[in-house]
């Protein structure tokens, strides 16, 4: 649940891991009126330092209708955190650029597969796309560090008072590790 001006969410803290396969079933409620709610599902790095992370699931907080995922990353300094042809290595989304259809206030099961060779993200068990590793832009990369996943509802306005809330119903999430 998010409420008021802070952004604010769950975090699931399994190992530590670099690779493996993520998935969450759930859904996006309602959103307040007046308010512009993200709910999303990340990898993270453990260090938390970012870049890079993984965007799995985020809905953008205007409509439960239209979902993204996403890879972030950089080396050092070589792009600009504001240069999406150079950080995003991928981009999935059913809003207006394409994508997969998809409804956010609907229960749905999304995942991710990363490996050395690539990431694959599905939903409802459907592969949705796949990036390879060597396709990735350069002097961007793909991640190459352990990483937490985050549950989060974040609130993009920054106004509201305590008395407003979002939620984003989460029914269960597991954890694989990549065993090469």
């Amino acid at each position: 649940m998010a409420q008021g001006i802070d952004s604010c969410g769950m975090a699931f803290y399994g190992t530590n891991q670099e690779y493996g396969a993520w998935f969450a079933r759930l859904k996006g409620d309602s959103e307040p009126s007046g308010m512009l709610f993200s709910n999303i599902f990340l990898l993270w790095p453990a260090n938390n330092q970012w870049p890079p992370e993984i965007d799995i699931y985020e809905d953008g907080g205007e409509s439960r209708s239209a979902t993204s995922s996403s890879v972030i990353n950089t080396v050092g300094n070589a792009c600009s955190s504001d240069d999406p042809a150079c950080i995003k290595s991928y981009t999935q989304s059913n809003g207006q650029t394409g994508g997969v259809p998809n409804d956010g206030t609907q229960w749905h099961t999304y995942g991710v597969e990363w490996t050395p060779s690539g990431v694959t993200w599905l939903i409802d068990g459907q592969v949705v796309y796949t990036a390879p590793a060597s396709q990735t832009m350069s002097p961007a990369q793909q991640p190459a560090t352990t990483m937490n996943m985050g549950l989060q509802s974040q609130n993009l306005n920054g106004g509201g008072t305590p008395s407003q809330r979002e939620t984003m119903t989460v029914d269960w999430v597991e954890q694989y590790s990549w065993n090469g």
